[in-house]
């Protein structure tokens, strides 16, 4: 990230990856974005399986979008 400007109102951006499937740990990641925007925390999650090519975003633990392909 060090290329990377981020906008003035963003102070913090931490983002992390982990497998998260309940049989086969690898079959479903979870992104996970947490930034500061205005002095408030937000939390953005991005669920992505593999196998049934499901996808699901939340933001602070609302779910914002669904997908199914």
């Amino acid at each position: 990230m060090s290329n990377v400007k981020l906008p003035e109102n963003m102070k913090n951006f931490i983002y992390t990856m982990k497998e998260v499937g309940k049989t086969f740990s690898s079959s479903k990641i979870k992104h996970t974005w947490e930034v500061t925007l205005d002095g408030k925390n937000h939390i953005v999650e991005l669920f992505d399986s593999k196998l049934s090519g499901k996808m699901k975003v939340t933001k602070d633990g609302k779910q914002i979008f669904y997908d199914e392909e």
